[in-house]
C-alpha cells in the first residue's frame, strides 16, 4: 500500500496559508501606525516622570502625532510586503516537503518519507508548532505504539487528514491525506499482528 498526499489538498492548503498570510501582513499597517503616534506620549511621559527634565511636553507631542503616525503608516507599508513574501517562501517550502513526503507500506515496513519535528523546535504547550521538514523512515509495523488520524485545523487553516505515528518516542506525520487512504493506513497498522 503506498500512502501519498493528495495533490489537491495540498494546492487548497497553501490557498489558504497565502490567504492566511495576506491576512497577517495587512494587520503591519495598522500596528505600525498606532505604535509610531505613540511614542511621542511615552517620551513625553517619561520626561515628565524625570525630576526638572522637560525634554518633550505633552502639547509638542501632540503636534508630533500626525507626523509619527504617517512614518510609521509608511513603514508599515513597507514591512507588510516584506513579511508577506517572507511568509509565502516559508510557505512554498512547507508545500515542497509535503509534497516530498508519502510511505509504502508492505511485507510489515513502513518506508519513504515522512514530517518530522525538528530537535530544535522549542516545546511549548499553548503554540502547536507543527514539523516543516521530512525525513527518510524505515521502521517495522509492529514499533508503533500509536496512530491518530484527525481532521487538523488551526486557526482558519484545514490541513485535511492529519495522521500522526508514534513509534517509541518519536512522531512522524502525514498531511493532506484522503479519507480512505488514512483510514486504511489507521484500521491496517491497528490489525497488524506479528
Amino acid at each position: 500500500m503506498i500512502i501519498r498526499p493528495n495533490s489537491e489538498k495540498i494546492e487548497k492548503l497553501f490557498e489558504n496559508l497565502k490567504r492566511d498570510g495576506k491576512r497577517l501582513a495587512k494587520l503591519c499597517i495598522p500596528y505600525c501606525t498606532i505604535v509610531l503616534a505613540l511614542i511621542p506620549f511615552f517620551i513625553s511621559a517619561i520626561t515628565m516622570l524625570m525630576d526638572g527634565n522637560k525634554w518633550l511636553s505633552m502639547d509638542e507631542a501632540l503636534s508630533i502625532v500626525p507626523i509619527c503616525a504617517a512614518v510609521g503608516a509608511v513603514i508599515g507599508f513597507v514591512a507588510k510586503t516584506f513579511i508577506y513574501n517572507l511568509i509565502l517562501k516559508n510557505n512554498a517550502s512547507f508545500i515542497g516537503e509535503l509534497k516530498k513526503s508519502g510511505i509504502k507500506v508492505e511485507d510489515g515496513l513502513i518506508t519513504g518519507k515522512m514530517l518530522k519535528m525538528e530537535q530544535s523546535a522549542p516545546v511549548n504547550a499553548r503554540v502547536e508548532i507543527l514539523p516543516r521538514k521530512t525525513f527518510d523512515v524505515a521502521f517495522k509495523v509492529s514499533q508503533v505504539t500509536n496512530i491518530e488520524v484527525i481532521d487538523k485545523t488551526i486557526k482558519s487553516v484545514n490541513y485535511s487528514k492529519f495522521c500522526v505515528i508514534t513509534v517509541g518516542a518519536e512522531k512522524y506525520y502525514l498531511m493532506c491525506l484522503n479519507d480512505t487512504d488514512a483510514n486504511e493506513l489507521r484500521n491496517y497498522t491497528l490489525a497488524y499482528k506479528v
